[in-house]
């Protein structure tokens, strides 16, 4: 779930996306990027395949991109001067690997 408040701690609004959890958060284009585990899992409780949505500042999904990796391996998030996204991650088989995303507009 991800909540907005004003600056004094006024509710805004909240969302709940297809994650179990969230991994990484970052502002993104007026809004924001998260990825975290998926509900969805295999029979070891993780998934290999993790969720990447971009929201915009209503917290409305404006674009989403699935990463597939081995089973638990963390993903984060990055942004680049360009408005492009790095994602992240380790491999057992592969070690470091990062993946540029370049999402839709979120306005």
């Amino acid at each position: 779930m991800l909540v907005r408040a004003t600056a004094d701690g006024e509710f805004v609004w909240r969302r709940t996306y297809d994650v179990q959890y969230v991994v990484d958060l970052i502002p993104f284009g007026g809004g924001f990027a998260l990825t975290g585990e998926p509900q969805n899992r295999d029979r070891s409780g993780r998934d290999s395949e993790k969720p990447v949505h971009v929201v915009n500042r209503w917290g409305r999904v404006r674009d989403t991109v699935t990463v597939s990796v081995d089973p638990g391996a963390p993903v984060g998030l990055s942004r680049l001067d360009d408005e492009a996204l790095v994602v992240g991650g380790w491999s057992g088989e592969d070690g470091i690997w990062l993946a540029k995303f370049e999402p839709e507009a979120v306005a």
